[in-house]
């Protein structure tokens, strides 16, 4: 479990409209990340689970679409 280390605005929810829990959160250092909330709140008072880290927004939804797809990604 993790708090997040963001600069604004993220953490960005990546729901598209449903509930799925997952967010694209960019820290300071301007790496990406993809995480999973596990207990509601801010970036700083929550708890995530970091799934993946890459280099663009673009590549960080595009890996959660891919594990999606494939069915591993857990939604809640």
């Amino acid at each position: 479990m993790a708090i997040l280390n963001s600069v604004f605005p993220f953490p960005m929810d990546i729901s598209r409209g449903l509930p799925m829990g997952l967010l694209i959160n960019k820290r300071p250092d301007g790496k990406f990340e993809l995480a999973r909330r596990l207990r509601p709140g801010h970036a700083q008072e929550g708890e995530f689970e970091i799934l993946h880290t890459c280099d663009t927004y673009r590549d960080a939804e595009n890996w959660a679409i891919e594990q999606l797809k494939k069915g591993d990604l857990k939604l809640y």
